[in-house]
């Protein structure tokens, strides 16, 4: 079922999963359950003419801060989560999520939109509040007006192991993790037992295929190539370091241009996320060597006078030591996992290259303020399969 949104009595509802190990459960389970009720033009219980867009989207503070706040606009449950919405709305089944639909309006292009695995949420985006006010430590949302507390038990779907996804990108046979440095076959990749070939994965098979119910994200991926992988690293979590698999096509002049990316568990291969955008872009801009060249260069214009003149050799080696990976978390380099950067490692000095060419120390992480626009808010999108 997919309607519009039209906002309504919101409120702030918490869970304190400190008390609760259940807490974020019930918080997806009211998300949804809010989502899925249908707002009329008068009382609830006249069961008369619904408003233009009766569906309303939740909006979440995600990675534990007040600085970035989303909308969630749909979800994927087993159940329709709101069964009887004009004669018990209160009513709330047991049920598993999926997914969620995600608008993020402090990102532009890739990284906007997307759809997240409810086990993505739950690692990633869902977490509880690190603030200095009385909701510190709590799961907030502000939506629907929960007038009667839900006993139903919520199950989050658990991602299953795939390795046959990662052969199927083309890591098990000596691809290397590349931003974007061409583009790989889509058809055939051959496998380290000999010189078998296996026959690729469709990228429709690579995602949740809940996300084939989105038309715009599958117009938007149908007609694509596969990029290269690229291998990020969680700095903040530990066994959660994801694949990056561009889908988009070689543009004369201009490369290839990125129009959805899939982001794949790097060990056991399973879905997590996918992004798309209507207007192709060239992803990760910032390659290795030119993270690099930055990380030289802020080395030599931040070196002391006294020590350009008397440590040129010195300086030499020390710049000559350097190694530079992929990595990302959550901060003021990076809001997205969709915009990694680089750690560069000079000898035990690190600096950090973002996507934005700027070049910090390691404790030069400040924090910035974001600003979301309601503008961007569209339609919501509930499925019960």
């Amino acid at each position: 079922m997919v309607t519009h949104i039209k906002g309504y009595n919101y409120t702030v509802d918490t869970y304190n999963p400190n008390l609760d190990p259940y807490a974020i459960n019930k918080y997806m389970r009211d998300i949804c359950h809010w989502m899925a009720y249908t707002v009329t033009k008068e009382d609830w219980w006249r069961n008369g003419d619904l408003v233009a867009r009766p569906n309303t989207p939740a909006a979440i503070p995600i990675y534990g801060t007040y600085n970035h706040w989303v909308t969630v606009k749909g979800c994927v449950t087993g159940e329709n989560p709101c069964p009887e919405p004009h004669t018990n709305p209160w009513n709330t089944p047991n049920f598993t999520v999926y997914g969620f639909w995600i608008k993020d309006p402090l990102i532009s292009g890739l990284g906007q939109d997307t759809y997240k695995s409810a086990a993505e949420c739950s690692l990633t985006y869902f977490l509880p509040l690190s603030t200095r006010d009385s909701y510190n430590g709590l799961l907030l949302q502000v939506a629907e007006p929960p007038a009667q507390i839900s006993n139903a038990t919520i199950e989050i779907s658990k991602p299953i192991p795939d390795a046959t996804n990662l052969i199927n990108i083309g890591i098990n046979n000596g691809m290397k993790d590349a931003p974007m440095a061409g583009v790989a076959s889509v058809n055939t990749v051959s496998t380290d037992q000999g010189n078998a070939k296996v026959q690729k994965k469709n990228w429709r098979d690579l995602v949740d295929p809940y996300l084939l119910t989105d038309p715009e994200a599958v117009a938007i991926f149908e007609g694509t190539e596969m990029g290269k992988p690229i291998l990020v690293k969680r700095l903040d979590k530990k066994n959660s370091d994801y694949y990056l698999v561009p889908f988009g096509k070689g543009v004369y002049g201009k490369g290839f241009l990125t129009s959805a990316v899939i982001i794949l568990d790097s060990k056991g291969g399973y879905f997590k996320e996918a992004s798309w955008t209507k207007n192709p872009e060239r992803f990760l801009r910032v390659r290795k060597a030119r993270a690099l060249e930055l990380a030289r260069r802020y080395i030599v214009q931040n070196f002391p006078r006294v020590a350009r003149n008397r440590l040129m050799e010195k300086r030499r080696k020390h710049i000559s030591r350097i190694e530079a990976e992929l990595v990302w978390q959550p901060n003021s380099f990076s809001a997205s996992p969709y915009m990694p950067y680089w750690k560069v490692d000079i000898d035990g000095f690190i600096l950090y290259v973002t996507q934005e060419q700027k070049v910090f120390g390691e404790k030069e992480n400040k924090n910035r303020a974001y600003f979301i626009d309601h503008s961007h808010l569209d339609d919501v999108k509930i499925v019960v399969p």
